[in-house]
């Protein structure tokens, strides 16, 4: 039987971190529902999940057409079936299938060489005040070579409702993109290393097609500079809340009452009303 592929989220990667810089509290809650975890109903997550799978598929077929893996649009049914609620994915499939088969017609004539799909990259941060080493992993999509270069180049696929190009600037400080730098130099070297592409797609609606554009992101040398410390200020975070708070529910962890950090660009924190009221809302 085929195998389908694993493009979840690494071990001990940015998003942790990134939880927690954001609201300490809402770190403690994610921790604390990770033991339980609920079936994923949020469309959005849904659908970039489901491309992510298609895509790995898709590309791991480039790299060895002989894999015994999924058919890209088999491998997003298959994905959509495994889940425990897979009525709700079912409803997302044919959308992505299409979008697929889009991605087909612009980008089936591309160049690059495919060295990696859904590969987890593992650095060890160390602390040196404290005597401590971090474990620090991202799951990088997909890996090429550009053979007119002779470049390699780490590539993440991004979705988007609006249009490609007015989303990449977004991304320019995003930790998770530092660290594909930190690990593209470190593992390739500066003079093999042609750094981060987004592969952009915005969704097809109604009546217009997919676009697709593949943006490289801007030169953030400060923020390369200073990003392991970053890490380390983060894993710090969590380890001494940790000890303040080990016996006490999540909700007893400070939150940082901040309009950016309690209402996104996406609308409210989803534990808006809990900050609100308290547990029972």
């Amino acid at each position: 039987m085929p195998e389908l592929l694993d493009a979840g989220p690494s071990r001990r990667g940015w998003h942790r971190l990134q939880t927690v810089l954001q609201c300490p509290r809402k770190y403690a809650i994610y921790t604390r529902d990770k033991a339980q975890p609920r079936p994923t109903t949020a469309p959005a997550l849904i659908k970039g999940t489901l491309l992510h799978i298609g895509l790995a598929h898709r590309y791991a077929l480039i790299q060895d057409p002989d894999a015994d893996v999924y058919e890209p649009l088999k491998a997003v049914e298959g994905m959509a079936a495994k889940q425990p609620n897979p009525e709700v994915w079912a409803e997302h499939v044919p959308l992505v299938q299409e979008t697929l088969l889009q991605y087909d017609v612009r980008w089936g004539h591309e160049q690059w060489e495919v060295k990696a799909v859904e590969r987890e990259l593992v650095a060890h941060i160390e602390d040196k005040e404290r005597g401590e080493v971090y474990l620090y992993t991202q799951r990088a999509d997909l890996v090429v070579l550009n053979p007119l270069t002779g470049l390699w180049y780490i590539v993440d696929h991004k979705t988007s409702v609006r249009p490609p190009s007015s989303s990449a600037k977004a991304y320019s400080l995003s930790g998770q993109f530092r660290g594909y730098n930190m690990f593209g130099r470190g593992l390739l070297g500066f003079k093999n290393f042609g750094g981060v592409v987004l592969n952009m797609l915005q969704w097809p609606g109604a009546k217009k097609p997919a676009e697709f554009a593949r943006l490289e992101l801007s030169p953030a040398p400060f923020a390369d500079k200073t990003f392991q410390q970053t890490i380390i200020h983060a894993e710090r975070t969590i380890r001494d809340l940790t000890k303040l708070y080990t016996d006490t529910d999540a909700l007893a962890w400070p939150g940082v009452h901040h309009e950016h950090a309690c209402w996104t660009r996406y609308g409210p924190c989803k534990h808006h009303k809990t900050c609100e009221w308290g547990p029972d809302q």
